[in-house]
Parts: C-alpha cells; sequence; structure tokens
C-alpha cells in the first residue's frame, strides 16, 4: 500500500495496553470486558510515531485497517474532478478514521499527519472475526460510526452559516473534543493551518485570516501562531448561532443565561435599552442593606453610560471598572455572608456565578486597558445588562425566599 509502513508491532507487546491508555473511554475497548478486552489486545497493531507531512494512506489504497489516533492529530482530504483538494475532516487523539473505506473495500481520502504523531492500527478483518465473539465490541463500533455520522451532519449545517459564524463554530466544536479529552478547552494548539480550515469551511484561506484579526480585536480570542485562547466563549456561541459577534440578545451572567429584558415586569416604565437604568423602587428586593449596596452598583453604572457618553478617555473609564470592581467584590461578600445566615439553598451556585461574574468584570476592565475597538460600548452593554439581570432575575429569588420564610414563621 502506498505511503504505509509494514513496522507494526502487536500491542501485547506494549507496556501500555488498552485498559491503561488515557484515551480508553473515548475510543474502541469502551464497554468491553476485561476478558474481551485481553483479546482485543491481541489484533491491535501500534504503529511507529508518523512524522508531520507523512501519509498514513493514500485515497484509492486498498481498505485494511481503521485506525485510533494515540497522539497528535490527522487531517483526511481527497483530491476533486477539478485536482482540487478537499479537507473532510480533523481527527485527534481517541478519535477513530478509516471507517469510509469499509463499504468500497478502498480509503476514499487520504490521511495526512499533521505534527508528529502515533495510531493504533486494527485490521478490520480481524475485527470482524473479533466482533462475532464479542457483541459489544460491535456495538460500539456502530455507536462511532453513529457518532462521525453525527459530526458531518453538523459540519454541513455549519457551512450553511455566516463566514464569521463557521469559524466561531468550527473552534468552539474543537475546544469540546478538547474538553472530552481531559485537555485545556479554551487554550489549545490548532494543528490545522488556516489553507486547511479555509477549504475545510469553505471559506478563502483570506477571509480566515481576516476573521482570525476580527475576532481578536473583538476580544474573542488571542492567536499566537497557531496556539489559541478563547476569552469570550459567550459571544463566540452567539456568532456561531449566527448573532454578530458585537452585540447578542443574550448576556451571560455567571453559569448562567439571562434575557436582556425590555418589558420586565416590575422594570420602570418608559425605561429602553438605548439608556442606563437608574436606580428604581421598583429594584428593591426587600433587604434594606442589599437594597443599598444594588444602589451603590446603580451608581457605579450609571457614572459609566455618561463618561461613555461624554467620550471620555480610556484612563477614566479604567478607574470607574476599577471601583465597581472593587464594590461588587464587597457586594457579593456581603450578600454571601447573608444567605449563609439564612440557609438560602441555592447559595453554591450564586457562588460560582458571583466569581464567574467577577472574572466577567475583570475582562472588560482589561479590553479597556488594551486597544481593542468598541470596547468602551460593549463593556456599558455588559454592565447595563449586568445589573438588571442581577437584581431583577437572580436576587430577587433571595427577597422570595426570605419572605416565604417569614410567611411560614421561618
Amino acid at each position: 500500500m502506498t505511503g504505509r509502513s509494514t513496522n507494526v508491532i502487536p500491542l501485547s507487546t506494549r507496556k501500555v495496553e488498552c485498559r491503561d491508555c488515557t484515551l480508553f473511554q473515548l475510543c474502541l475497548p469502551v464497554g468491553v470486558d476485561q476478558a474481551d478486552l485481553d483479546l482485543l489486545d491481541r489484533i491491535i497493531k501500534r504503529r511507529r510515531p508518523v512524522k508531520r507531512g507523512e501519509y498514513l494512506y493514500r485515497s484509492g489504497d486498498a481498505f485494511e485497517s481503521i485506525y485510533a489516533v494515540k497522539s497528535g492529530s490527522f487531517k483526511t482530504s481527497y483530491v476533486t474532478e477539478e485536482g482540487r483538494e478537499q479537507v473532510t475532516g480533523l481527527h485527534l487523539p481517541g478519535e477513530l478514521f478509516g471507517m469510509d473505506a469499509i463499504n468500497s473495500g478502498r480509503y476514499c481520502c487520504s490521511a495526512l499527519a499533521l505534527e508528529r504523531s502515533s495510531v493504533c492500527e486494527i485490521p478490520f478483518d480481524r475485527l470482524e472475526e473479533l466482533g462475532a465473539q464479542i457483541p459489544s465490541l460491535m456495538r460500539q463500533t456502530v455507536r462511532i460510526m453513529s457518532k462521525e455520522i453525527l459530526r458531518d451532519k453538523r459540519m454541513m449545517q455549519i457551512t450553511k452559516n455566516s463566514a464569521p459564524g463557521r469559524l466561531a463554530a468550527f473552534l468552539l466544536g474543537l475546544s469540546e473534543r478538547f474538553r472530552e479529552r481531559g485537555f485545556a478547552a479554551q487554550d489549545y494548539r490548532l494543528g490545522m493551518s488556516r489553507v486547511d480550515i479555509g477549504n475545510y469551511l469553505g471559506l478563502a484561506d483570506e477571509t480566515v485570516s481576516r476573521l482570525f484579526t476580527r475576532f481578536q480585536e473583538e476580544g474573542l480570542l488571542a492567536v499566537e501562531r497557531r496556539h489559541i485562547r478563547l476569552l469570550d466563549v459567550p459571544r463566540l456561541q452567539a456568532v456561531a448561532r449566527g448573532q454578530s459577534e458585537r452585540a447578542s440578545s443574550k448576556v451571560y451572567i455567571g453559569a448562567g443565561m439571562y434575557s436582556k429584558p425590555s418589558t420586565k415586569p416590575g422594570m420602570p416604565a418608559g425605561e429602553d435599552q438605548a439608556t442606563f437604568p437608574a436606580w428604581d423602587p421598583a429594584y428593591r428586593i426587600g433587604i434594606d442593606v442589599i437594597d443599598r449596596q444594588h444602589q451603590r452598583l446603580f451608581d457605579i453604572g450609571h457614572r459609566f453610560y455618561d463618561a461613555c457618553r461624554q467620550h471620555a478617555r480610556r484612563a477614566r473609564l479604567r478607574r470607574i471598572f476599577d471601583e465597581l470592581l472593587e464594590y461588587t467584590a464587597y457586594h457579593f461578600a456581603e450578600e454571601e455572608r447573608l444567605m449563609q445566615q439564612v440557609g438560602y439553598p441555592s447559595l453554591p451556585q450564586h457562588r460560582v456565578n458571583h466569581e464567574e461574574l467577577v472574572e466577567l468584570v475583570n475582562h472588560h476592565r482589561s479590553r479597556l486597558a488594551g486597544t481593542a475597538p468598541d470596547a468602551e460600548r460593549q463593556a456599558l452593554e455588559f454592565v447595563r445588562a449586568w445589573l438588571r439581570a442581577h437584581v431583577l432575575d437572580a436576587d430577587k429569588d433571595i427577597g422570595v425566599y426570605l419572605a416565604s420564610r417569614h410567611a411560614h414563621g421561618g
């Protein structure tokens, strides 16, 4: 077979067998009991490390084996009738590929190592024989094939998105796949070149480059060569859903997501999204100390709004954000102390939300300290939506809980 090595070693001679592999829960042996796993170990072969740029197999080669990525990554592609390469997939550790050749008996695509990689090779004829003895093995094979079909279907849906939506969905999809493998989900190395990404997503590579630059300027991510760091996952998710990266109809507050209400019950009459909400008795939750702290937060937010309207320098905006950050930390500590005193059942989730919210305030403060365009408007939009959601949605529930306790003599 062209481009393939005959230097294979039975897996049973290895120190690391399937049961000891860190990718066990993602690969073929899931659900296979110990005795049957020993049989599977005997048929799997391990190839020598595959060098970057080396083909594991080429399109048209006779089908012999399916492969599981042990380390590194591979891209699969084929050449169209016009002589153009078409990238069909990116395969990460724990994923199987080569199964598209089962029907025709020949590989439909070529598989190229994007970096120094290694694979486990599974001879398909031996797998079929073993599958007759181990029903759970064939069930797992079918599950993997089904998962691949669903991934292809999602990819077809992604390519119907706008250009920004395609790239955002692709990066988020990789993030989720890295998370499944126990790797950092928001800080990873991208094996694919921008040319390959554009090919895969149906975009010109110049478009991909422009979008990476745009996403960086918008504070959605940071890129250093092929190292990707996702900075604002909620807004990336909004872009993937087809919303503008500059604005979203949703705002994520901690672990929860709140709508930005325009006609929220209890909201002061006449208030709209074009203005910044001033403190109003309608915002009270019925706990005096917390209401006073909420009023202070609204006052700081309103000063930030006025400074933005006056086109104040970012140094002034950062000072206001520093004050907001400091007072927010104090307010959250007081809220949590009160919730602990009254035995508020949602305190653990509230505490998580508080921690993540402080991170969001820090994020916008950092953007104001940098050169990101439109950082002022986005920070203002965040503060406006956060205050409404925090007071009218999350903290309102504390007042309801205390009122209920008092009503029942608690």
